[in-house]
């Protein structure tokens, strides 16, 4: 608010050393508001963050915010990103920057050509390390210009222009570039209408390229062919490790020209193959994934695997020793689940997290997978939300908490757990000091269930968050919960405040919108 406003353009004109960081978020300034901050930024020396997004600037605020750096010779990170700042500002902005800053945030500001352009000169002569213009109006043309300065650099080691239309042309560009950068290491090209034309000669620079590690090119339309030519690339890359293909029309084909280059790859540790259609292709995948001996992270979310890639893929899972993180969420993994069982009941296995929301598990499934759980000893997080498990799979799971102690979240969102699937669930978690975080919402647990998971936390110590949200359910019950998660009296919330072990502060869930 106004009030507040004030207060702060106070302490900056006041050049207060205690104050380095300025941090709005949503907060429409007035025009006057805005050429007084811009005034008290001329005389201080101390700022090192400046965080104003959705704060309404506009191209003639960002200029004046712009003129008002010009002295802070301590700034390093600016993030004034949704203020519609246009070429005009972003121009402003860029030419302000001192040898200090590091990392500059202009997303969402209807940037364009001649916006990427002063950008793009910016880069050039500053030690930028990190850059993020994603959702702007910058183009195949503002791409090439980047990918000019991308020539000349040696610092920018973080590029984000996800969201932009650069098109294939502007993919290429920046691919050519990449050729000879020795600096950058992270590239985020999500939703930039690449395309399966162009995208084959973008991706060759991954042949010669040695210095990036991090690729998004989410939802680019780079289907078969596209995969085809990464995974040539991809035999000879010794370091990327981690690469986002999610939503690209990836089918069979493409997916095992990718398996067969993942039989070879030993750098890549992540691999997000989300929203593809890979059918029988997964069973190439699991073929690759059982010999792998890099990967450790492994995204198969809504990918229409079929009953034979289903198992293929969970017997690889039994034999594979590297991969940690798993998501089939969303797959039909009914006829896998004796396996499932198998592979984490199995010495061999890695996993410490496995989702496998939506995947059609039914009471019978969740009860082997319980019973799975009870010998696994690496498991951390399970997610089975969203699956017909019943009363009888929640039991199962109950059961499983009162042996296993390694298990530390367990999400059972949009599960029929009801009453008495809550009871078994409290009774184990007076028993249990393993458990950190329990999600139960819209699980039919009505007033009483709810109250029963409440009075476990009486005589728990080590869960950190319970989420029973239900928009049936009293607000007052979740703050209850919330409330006595936070208090001091309890061991997990006095382990938190000291800083003890791994454990992360209490989430308390927020409560709904009255």
């Amino acid at each position: 608010n106004s009030t507040m406003w004030l207060i702060l353009i106070k302490r900056i004109e006041q050049n207060d050393e205690s104050l380095i960081s300025i941090s709005s978020y949503g907060d429409e300034m007035s025009e006057e508001e805005v050429q007084l901050l811009g005034r008290a930024l001329r005389g201080n020396t101390e700022l090192k963050k400046i965080l104003m997004r959705d704060n309404n600037l506009g191209p003639a605020g960002a200029v004046v915010v712009a003129d008002g750096l010009q002295p802070c010779a301590m700034l390093h990170t600016i993030n004034i990103g949704s203020n519609n700042i246009g070429d005009e500002g972003a121009a402003a902005l860029m030419s302000s920057l001192k040898s200090s800053i590091r990392t500059v945030m202009l997303d969402s500001n209807g940037i364009g050509t001649a916006g990427a352009e002063a950008i793009a000169h910016a880069v050039s002569f500053t030690p930028l390390s990190k850059l993020y213009l994603s959702y702007n109006r910058i183009d195949a043309a503002g791409a090439r210009a980047i990918a000019c300065a991308l020539c000349v650099t040696t610092s920018l080691t973080l590029l984000d222009l996800s969201g932009n239309a650069i098109g294939g042309r502007g993919a290429v560009a920046l691919a050519e570039a990449l050729t000879s950068n020795t600096s950058l290491t992270e590239l985020c090209l999500f939703e930039c209408n690449i395309g399966n034309v162009d995208f084959p000669r973008f991706v060759n620079f991954l042949k010669s390229n040695t210095t990036l590690t991090h690729l998004d090119v989410r939802k680019n339309e780079i289907r078969d062919e596209g995969a085809v030519v990464l995974a040539d690339a991809l035999r000879v890359n010794t370091t990327l490790a981690k690469l986002n293909l999610c939503t690209n029309r990836i089918a069979a084909r493409g997916i095992a020209a990718l398996a067969d280059a993942l039989k070879i790859n030993g750098t890549l540790i992540s691999l997000e193959l989300g929203d593809n259609p890979i059918g029988r292709g997964a069973v190439a995948l699991a073929q690759a994934v059982a010999v792998n001996t890099s990967l450790k992270r492994l995204d198969l979310f809504n990918t229409s695997i079929d009953s034979e890639g289903a198992m293929a893929m969970a017997d690889a899972l039994r034999v594979n020793t590297r991969l940690d993180t798993v998501s089939m969420s969303y797959n039909d993994l009914r006829p896998a689940c004796a396996l499932l069982t198998a592979a984490l009941s199995s010495g061999t296995t890695t996993l410490k997290s496995l989702s496998l929301v939506g995947c059609n598990l039914s009471s019978e499934g969740a009860v082997a997978i319980a019973n799975g759980l009870k010998e696994n000893t690496t498991i951390l997080r399970i997610n089975l939300s969203d699956n017909e498990i019943g009363l009888e799979g929640v039991m199962a799971l109950a059961r499983m908490l009162f042996v296993n102690t390694t298990l530390q979240g367990l999400t059972l969102h949009s599960s029929t757990v009801g009453v008495e699937g809550a009871k078994a669930l409290a009774d184990a978690l007076k028993e249990n000091t393993a458990l950190k975080n329990l999600a139960v919402a819209h699980c039919n647990l009505g007033e009483e269930g709810a109250l029963v998971l409440l009075a476990a936390l009486d005589v728990n110590v080590t869960l950190l968050s319970l989420d029973v949200f239900d928009e049936d359910l009293p607000h007052e019950i979740q703050e209850a919960i919330n409330t006595r998660l936070a208090d001091p009296a309890r061991p997990a919330a006095r382990s938190v405040a000291l800083g003890v072990g791994d454990t992360k502060p209490a989430v308390l869930i927020p409560l709904a919108a009255d």
